[in-house]
């Protein structure tokens, strides 16, 4: 009768977690909260064997042999002990579903110590494509041998202690080819061997549970029993050549606004390394931790920056890591809160990014923010994201003015900041503003919306041309010029030809000036006083004379016709009749 009181009170005083499952291979991570004191097995035990505390987070990663229930019990300061269920399961489903699942793997030669696959699968989880879907997996060797159906893509043979795998595409080789173009340029990855395959789960490869009885939970196989031993062994070994990073200082809770962009205030003092310095000197790398998402980044020597898109309070990891690739991290909170109500709102449809990039890149949105910054000259906190999606199957981001009031409807506000992207006699948005928003956003229609107390007002609504319609009308530029040079050409050479026709013509015409010989024109003073006909004007001579007067300068050339006799007719003329006075005849000097 005493052991059920025990049992009784024992379940007065603890509080029971639901079960979460986790998968083999597949990275588990749970808060411990500042006020943690201890964490063990059932009953008292030691921990699970593939699962440790590290600046108190509870992770570790299953093997086949781990497969089956584990309860862990966490005890806090000032609260109930908290007893933690994990379900340990093979996978049987691909990422893809009946789809083909393209995975990347990476081969390790190091050992395969509960460390080194924990620091693996953190570094791969940074590459994942889609941070809310965890596909990476941690197997060893011969694990990996088995538990796929899979077609090598690359067909050299590679080993490993242990590998990594996670999905890069789904039945599209092309993508995941490129994928992998873009991991061999990385140089923060330490990896020894890489391939790409795809393929499919099986299931029922894993080693079956030995027992169901919780007392013995904590037997495992002698290759775990090594991996815990060769456990410390690494790390006594690392810190000697190189010292481990540290945490001086914890970091403080953060509140952040939705939809606007938060920067996280990261002391220099948060971690020390001997070898690297201070906190900025090492590489800093945020982890969601249970539902939250990763929407910050470590954009400079001042801390995290980005813009939250949901409500609640969160929890993460900021993972300092020195050049050895050790690390220290601290784990941290943010609350994000609603924004403010507004009364308008401007609409945003541009040609790109994508959706799916303003979503899931945070970069993204922070250099969107800072775009409009600059397009519409007001600081980056001035603006709140209201919405990423999709309109008119082009991207659509909503954003409003924070500055403007939405109590009363102010609007030489809104006028003005519409003047800034409209031209209100053709209503169109801007040339300057599409400029200064720059090709990674090129807006293709700008929509001021009213509402609340600003509905009473039209609204306004502007179009930009696609990049589509300004490569036509481009093209459409190019062939009229083209073709306007071909009819200057033309024109050039008619003008051209017709000149030289002209210029041949005259030339044939001066020619045949001095071709046919008519009568020699005499003029008054060379005719003889006793000629009886007599002209003022020059006449036509009946017969060849030399002049009157020969000038000094003779033509050595021209020789006159010899005399005519006065009896013998002219030829081609009738004889004269017997009175007329025949002219003297002509002797030569």
């Amino acid at each position: 009768m005493r052991l059920p009181s025990i049992a009784l009170l024992v379940l007065l005083v603890t509080t029971a977690l639901a079960d979460t499952r986790v998968y083999i291979g597949e990275l588990f991570e749970h808060n411990l909260g500042d006020n943690f004191t201890i964490a063990t097995g059932k009953n008292s035990r030691t921990l699970p064997s593939w699962l440790m505390i590290r600046d108190q987070i509870l992770t570790g990663i299953p093997t086949e042999y781990d497969v089956g229930r584990h309860t862990v019990v966490i005890t806090s300061r000032g609260r109930k002990p908290v007893y933690l269920t994990i379900n340990v399961e093979e996978e049987t489903v691909a990422p893809c579903g009946t789809n083909n699942t393209f995975w990347m793997e990476t081969y390790h030669e190091q050992n395969a110590t509960l460390s080194n696959r924990i620091e693996t699968a953190l570094a791969m989880n940074e590459l994942e494509l889609d941070p809310k879907v965890k596909t990476v997996r941690v197997y060893s060797y011969n694990f990996s041998l088995v538990n796929r159906d899979l077609e090598q893509i690359n067909q050299e043979e590679v080993h490993g202690q242990y590998m990594a795998i996670w999905k890069v595409a789904c039945e599209d080789l092309d993508e995941a080819t490129n994928y992998m173009d873009d991991f061999l340029e990385r140089e923060d990855v330490d990896y020894d061997y890489l391939k790409l395959a795809k393929g499919f789960f099986k299931s029922g490869v894993a080693p079956k549970p030995t027992t169901e009885n919780p007392e013995e939970e904590e037997t495992k196989t002698t290759t775990v029993e090594y991996l815990r031993t060769t456990t410390e062994l690494i790390r006594t070994t690392r810190r000697i050549t190189d010292n481990k990073p540290i945490l001086l200082n914890r970091l403080p809770s953060f509140i952040c606004t939705r939809g606007e962009l938060c920067e996280l205030r990261v002391p220099a003092e948060t971690f020390k390394d001997a070898e690297d310095g201070d906190t900025f000197k090492m590489k800093l790398t945020v982890l969601a931790l249970d539902n939250a998402e990763v929407w910050m980044i470590n954009e400079s020597n001042k801390g995290l920056i980005g813009i939250p898109m949901r409500t609640g309070e969160f929890n993460y990891r900021l993972e300092a890591r020195d050049k050895a690739g050790q690390l220290a991290s601290a784990p941290f909170q943010v609350n994000v809160k609603p924004a403010l109500p507004t009364n308008h709102r401007i609409e945003l449809e541009m040609d790109m990014p994508t959706p799916q990039q303003m979503t899931t890149i945070p970069s993204k949105r922070n250099l969107l923010v800072r775009a409009l910054a600059r397009s519409l000259k007001a600081p980056v906190h001035s603006f709140t994201i209201q919405e990423i999606g999709s309109k008119n199957n082009k991207t659509m981001v909503a954003f409003s003015n924070n500055t403007i009031p939405y109590k009363v409807c102010d609007e030489v506000a809104l006028d003005n900041m519409a003047s800034k992207m409209i031209m209100k006699q053709k209503m169109r948005t801007k040339t300057e503003f599409v400029k200064t928003m720059g090709n990674q956003f090129y807006v293709r229609r700008a929509t001021l919306v009213r509402h609340g107390n600003c509905d009473e007002t039209v609204e306004i609504s502007t179009t930009a041309p696609t990049i589509q319609s300004m490569q036509e009308a481009d093209s459409q530029l190019m062939l009229i010029c083209i073709l306007l040079f071909l009819l200057l050409v033309i024109a050039v050479v008619i003008i051209v030809y017709c000149a030289c026709v002209k210029k041949n013509g005259k030339k044939k015409a001066t020619s045949t000036e001095y071709v046919s010989k008519g009568l020699p024109v005499v003029f008054p003073d060379e005719v003889e006083e006793n000629d009886p006909t007599h002209a003022g004007t020059p006449m036509l001579a009946r017969e060849e004379r030399p002049p009157l007067k020969v000038s000094q300068h003779e033509n050595p050339l021209y020789k006159p016709p010899p005399p005519i006799a006065s009896n013998s007719p002219r030829l081609g003329h009738a004889s004269s009749s017997s009175n007329q006075k025949l002219p003297s005849p002509f002797i030569p000097p």
